[in-house]
């Protein structure tokens, strides 16, 4: 669990950083295309960007790591736990365009984290001189030497943070991160944590279980509806990063299938000879590319300071619903646990009303 834990923030941490390279990418390509004014610049110019593929190997990495968490921890853990961590004021200073400024960033900045005892999920200090963040995610019953904390402690100072980057920090930007850092901590705790391992059959019997037979059917529905108003020309976040929380979840739970079969067949109990395990692989393959591709298209059009907490939240949402389904962990949960999960959930969107709100185009 702890080593699933640990690759889960590592995997994490480098998708966060991927995500501001490819941002990076974005922006130097526009700047790019309006002095050149070239016909040659269109919606996929981004490919020929060095930058950009290096955002796509570090995320590469990241779900690498991913994907060997969920094999040692549960999907509904995994999914939110690394995400966490963050610097808010990592993205305005990581896609500034003097490279000196980036520099001193990197200088400047301090990064601790510590591995706290199983009561406590971790602590994560993030400090330079624009901003200062501080996570404590602890359970009251914890003797680590962080007493009366069982909350989320957040503090931004990040007013200078913005003289590197055109993208505005309001005060309900630090309210809805906190509401989405809160409900996601709340997640995490009231989630189901045994370590579940499926076997090629098992894993085939869960897939015809009547609550995953009608998410499936609910989520294929959802995603055919927004294609359908993508096409209209709707512009709005949510569009583009509600087809990756959709195509997220079946990733999700593609990559644990796969991560726990293989990890049998290095324990003697092959699964190689099954039909089910290929089938996952190309599924967990096939939906990964495709939320690279609605990913970055919702890069060129918005914000990464509106699209990565909206894509954390809905993204987190989605994959832990999918894998509560899938492993039915949930139904093993005291009453009380499934409302806080609840109440997280509902507090991660207000989060996200915040975060996305009066933002305009």
């Amino acid at each position: 669990y702890s080593l699933g834990t640990a690759l889960a923030v590592i995997g994490n941490t480098l998708i966060a950083v991927s995500l501001n390279v490819q941002k990076y990418a974005h922006r130097k390509r526009e700047t790019q295309e309006e002095e050149e004014e070239s016909s040659l610049c269109g919606p996929n110019s981004y490919l020929r960007s060095y930058t950009w593929w290096v955002g796509i190997v570090l995320m590469a990495v990241g779900e690498v790591g991913n994907f060997v968490a969920y094999g040692f921890a549960p999907a509904s853990v995994v999914a939110p736990l690394g995400d966490l961590i963050v610097d808010c004021s990592f993205h305005d200073c990581i896609m500034c365009e003097n490279k000196n400024d980036i520099i001193t960033f990197f200088k400047r900045l301090i990064f601790i984290k510590y591995i706290l005892p199983p009561t406590c999920l971790y602590v994560c200090i993030a400090v330079d001189r624009f901003c200062m963040l501080i996570l404590v995610l602890k359970t009251t019953d914890c003797d680590c030497g962080f007493q009366n904390t069982s909350c989320v402690a957040v503090l931004v100072n990040g007013g200078l943070a913005m003289v590197f980057n055109n993208e505005s920090l309001r005060m309900r930007d630090v309210v809805g991160a906190s509401f989405a850092i809160v409900g996601s901590f709340l997640v995490v705790t009231f989630s189901s944590k045994p370590k579940l391992i499926l076997n090629a059959q098992e894993l085939i019997a869960h897939l015809g279980g009547w609550q995953f037979i009608i998410y499936m059917f609910l989520e294929i529905v959802m995603f055919g509806i927004i294609i359908f108003i993508k096409s209209q020309d709707v512009k709005n976040v949510f569009i583009h990063l509600s087809l990756v929380a959709i195509l997220g979840s079946f990733t999700v739970i593609s990559a644990k299938a796969v991560s726990g079969l293989l990890a049998l067949t290095l324990e003697g109990k092959s699964q190689l000879g099954e039909p089910i395990l290929y089938i996952m692989v190309v599924i967990m393959i096939g939906t990964t590319l495709f939320q690279v591709k609605y990913l970055n298209a919702a890069m060129r059009l918005y914000d990464i300071a509106t699209v990565v907490p909206i894509n954390f939240v809905l993204f987190t949402i989605s994959a832990i619903l999918a894998g509560t389904l899938f492993y039915q962990e949930l139904s093993r949960e005291p009453g009380i646990n499934i409302l806080m999960f609840i109440f997280g959930c509902l507090l991660s969107f207000m989060g996200v009303i915040f975060i996305a709100g009066d933002k305009g185009e």
